[in-house]
């Protein structure tokens, strides 16, 4: 239940603005590596040379987009309304996720919920 106007004695105008968005975030990590070596020999004298080197570059993005949203409740002087928003739930293991929805209804009573 978002919002009850039980039995009101004056008409009004209720209005809840709120911000809608996401955020993704995406990293890549690139890893370079190499190992040179040669080597000469004549006789007794031997000689060599070796040459290596590691390259490690990163690079990270992220993009938001939100936005605003107003919802605007007409309630009437002497009628009851109750203002209901689902909210989505999801449990595993120990972790407990809920997400709020979009999804709003109303009811003239806090006994009743609405139907989809």
């Amino acid at each position: 239940m978002i919002k009850a106007f039980i039995d009101p004695l004056a008409t009004h105008t209720f209005t809840q603005t709120y911000k809608v968005g996401k955020s993704l975030t995406s990293s890549v990590t690139e890893q370079h590596g190499w190992n040179v070596s040669a080597g000469i020999a004549k006789g007794i004298f031997s000689a060599s040379a070796e040459y290596s080197g590691y390259v490690e570059k990163s690079s990270e993005k992220t993009r938001s987009q939100e936005y605003e949203e107003t919802t605007t409740i007409q309630v009437t002087a002497g009628k009851t309304v109750v203002v209901w928003q689902y909210v989505f739930g999801m449990q595993q293991y120990d972790g407990v996720y809920s997400f709020q929805s979009d999804i709003i209804g109303d009811t003239d009573s806090l006994e009743h919920t609405p139907s989809i």
